[in-house]
């Protein structure tokens, strides 16, 4: 059961989320808004096709921190971590600031795909995670220079490396919320699958 304490973690959890990252700074310093550009998507990649790529690495690593925050917070209140017996608790956190952060209130429900998010939030919880997914994703982007497949690549990677991680203790709720976070974010990427089959994709560093 979770406390009332609990609740106004969620919520500050996804309002933290749902904080539109690329679209405030787009528009403080372009006017654009991210929506009518490029992929349309309110993300780091489309910001840095329309600002450079020093804001797309300043952007996620704002995402990154988004991500970061609310788990760290709900570690320092309860002194939790993930093999502790309310454990997954910082993991139900981290799905609703993925919510708020690709269904944010601010921009009616139409925000990011959370790759960025998810490694903050992962790097809180296991820092190791994060450094095979950074892995796998820094390789696909030298082979092939799409973000996207690189994106779905190391998302992908998350819950094989959690098995290799866990294997001597399983860890069966860390487990499977890295498979639906796999699954979420392969979904949220169908656009860019789209156009990777059909050689439509833009690779890092086109810009707009």
């Amino acid at each position: 059961m979770i406390s009332l304490t609990g609740i106004i973690i969620l919520l500050i959890s996804y309002l933290i989320g749902a904080i539109p990252t690329s679209y405030i700074i787009v528009k403080s310093l372009k006017g654009i808004d991210i929506r009518s550009v490029g992929s349309k998507n309110v993300g780091a990649t489309n910001a840095g096709r329309v600002l450079g790529k020093k804001w797309f690495f300043i952007i996620t690593l704002i995402d990154i921190l988004k991500g970061a925050l609310p788990v760290l917070i709900t570690k320092i209140i309860y002194n939790i971590n993930i093999n502790s017996s309310n454990g997954w608790f910082l993991l139900i956190v981290g799905i609703f600031t993925i919510i708020g952060h690709t269904y944010p209130v601010y921009l009616r429900f139409k925000g990011g795909k959370g790759v960025a998010v998810t490694a903050g939030i992962f790097f809180v919880i296991d820092y190791r995670l994060i450094i095979g997914g950074l892995i796998v994703f820094l390789l696909v982007v030298l082979i092939t220079r799409y973000i996207s497949a690189a994106s779905i690549s190391a998302s992908i990677s998350l819950p094989i490396i959690e098995l290799i991680l866990y294997k001597n203790n399983p860890n069966y709720y860390l487990l499977g919320i890295t498979i639906l976070i796999s699954i979420y974010v392969i979904y949220k990427h169908k656009s860019n699958i789209y156009r990777l089959i059909h050689h439509q994709e833009r690779k890092w560093g086109e810009r707009v």
